[in-house]
């Protein structure tokens, strides 16, 4: 296990961090194991899957759509590149990304239409 650089680690920071790993190891865990699981872990991640998710799409996105998703993807969503996907669910998700109510089974909800489509009338 390393502890870190020898140019850029100094000695007391290394004994701090060689106890802790000792002091792990003493409780039962196994640091290395610890270390590899976050590694997996951070390749779960919303930015490590952007780019498959794009490799994917080229094919059967218009170039310009293509072209603003990746840019909202990479650019606009930057923030959001460290999240671990499973704690982007739904609920983060805006509403227009969500699936309608009618593709669940829900029905829609009773509105007049006239207040979003104008009648030919002029109403």
């Amino acid at each position: 296990m390393k502890l870190g650089d020898v140019s850029k680690v100094t000695l007391d920071d290394a004994q701090k961090r060689a106890k802790i790993i000792f002091g792990k190891v003493a409780e039962g865990k196994d640091p290395a194991n610890e270390k590899a699981e976050a590694r997996q872990t951070a390749s779960h991640t919303l930015g490590a899957k952007i780019g498959d998710y794009l490799q994917a799409k080229v094919a059967t996105m218009k170039p310009r759509s293509y072209e603003e998703t990746k840019r909202h993807l990479e650019n606009h969503w930057e923030p959001l590149h460290g999240l671990a996907l499973a704690s982007t669910a739904a609920p983060m998700s805006p509403p227009r990304f969500r699936p309608s109510p009618k593709k669940a089974g829900l029905s829609p909800p009773t509105v007049p239409a006239r207040r979003y489509w104008p009648s030919s009338a002029g109403q």
